[in-house]
């Protein structure tokens, strides 16, 4: 049977975990895409550099690299952007929907939206499975609702489910800090 205590744990960590799906579809790199049917919302990327690479595909923006849609902001000290082949589009019709494959935002990586920030060394988001991955080295990853947090050694965010793992180990535990009631509303 809960206490009282286990049930308000229990309802925050669920409550943690609804905003952490809802930062992850605010903010993932699937709003890096340009949206069809919400054309005003463009993506601005500004960057000391860009290196095209058509053979593979590859995008790199590097040095002090801000991309911003809408109120959604990642900024990073490099970001590079895999797209589709032609090739891979043809022999698999679920990539046709989309141009991006994967995104690594990599060096002091900061994701915002509305209330809603993470920071992390590293950010993967791959299309396929529509998972972010943030990891860190001294700086461990972190999201941030308002003033409530959640961080641990790896942070991995399914956009799709909205399921949230959140992985310790010996040199950092997982910790989460929920805090007033305000961090939980539904924006």
């Amino acid at each position: 049977m809960l206490t009282f205590f286990h049930k308000n744990i229990l309802i925050a960590a669920v409550a943690l975990i609804f905003l952490i799906s809802q930062f992850i579809t605010s903010i993932s790199a699937a709003d890096i895409e340009k949206s069809q049917s919400n054309q005003d919302k463009k993506l601005h990327v500004t960057s000391d550099n860009m290196l095209a690479e058509k053979e593979s595909s590859i995008i790199t923006f590097s040095g002090n690299v801000v991309a911003k849609q809408g109120d959604s902001v990642i900024k990073a000290d490099k970001i590079s952007v895999i797209l589709f082949t032609d090739k891979e589009k043809k022999t698999n019709p679920s990539n046709m929907k989309q141009e991006i494959k994967s995104l690594t935002a990599s060096g002091n990586v900061k994701l915002s939206s509305a209330n809603r920030t993470a920071s992390a060394d590293q950010a993967v988001y791959t299309s396929t499975d529509q998972k972010i991955v943030l990891t860190g080295g001294s700086n461990f990853p972190r999201v941030m609702t308002g003033e409530s947090y959640i961080t641990g050694k790896t942070i991995i965010l399914f956009q799709d489910s909205g399921k949230v793992i959140v992985e310790g180990g010996k040199e950092k535990r997982v910790e989460a800090l929920f805090n007033s009631k305000e961090d939980f509303k539904q924006e």
